[in-house]
């Protein structure tokens, strides 16, 4: 097995365990232990912000939803261990859905194609040794509204079928020079 193949398929394997696990929480400089159980009613969240002039003008945190296509990808991973997880999910989409994501999204409705604000591979960032954070971090080009974001395992923008999880978020206004900071941070916990 080659190198890039090693690395790919580790980095599936944590991501699988948090999928499977179904936490990702908000604020990538602090990762929140939850308990699997009955008690744990929020789960899969990503933070969304908009920085004008260094100045946080929006912050939101919501829930996101693991996908049809997205919990395929994990169990090939879990039946074959490569098949289909050789990429890593470390790819962030942003743009507009039409109503309330389902399982059966595919992409963003409307992924942002402009403004500086396309498809991107992010760095994802070791936390501890249970969780790891991707960053998606942009400065707007122009005006552009968003209300969704994607992760995904292709880079290639507005493409379809890769999606692993997708959340909607209020209506956010971007202008020129305005960063877009999206943060969605993966953790399994050990039982």
């Amino acid at each position: 097995m080659n190198g890039k193949l090693k690395t790919g398929s580790a980095f599936a394997a944590v991501l699988v365990a948090g999928v499977l696990l179904g936490f990702m929480v908000s604020d990538s400089t602090r990762v929140t232990m939850v308990s699997v159980g009955a008690e744990s009613k929020h789960q899969d969240m990503v933070n969304v912000q908009v920085i004008r002039n260094g100045i946080v003008i929006y912050d939101y945190t919501t829930h996101n939803l693991v996908t049809t296509i997205g919990s395929t990808w994990v169990e090939t991973f879990l039946e074959t261990g490569t098949t289909g997880a050789t990429n890593k999910t470390d790819d962030v989409a942003v743009g507009n859905n039409t109503g309330t994501p389902t399982i059966s999204e595919t992409k963003l409705t409307v992924e942002a194609t402009t403004c500086n604000l396309t498809r991107q591979s992010c760095t994802a960032t070791h936390i501890n040794a249970t969780a790891y954070s991707v960053l998606y971090q942009r400065v707007a080009s122009g005006t552009i509204k968003v209300n969704a974001t994607s992760l995904h395992y292709n880079p290639t923008s507005d493409t379809s079928g890769n999606v692993v999880a997708i959340a909607s978020i209020t209506q956010a206004s971007l202008i020129s020079g305005d960063t877009l900071k999206i943060t969605w941070t993966i953790n399994i916990p050990a039982q």
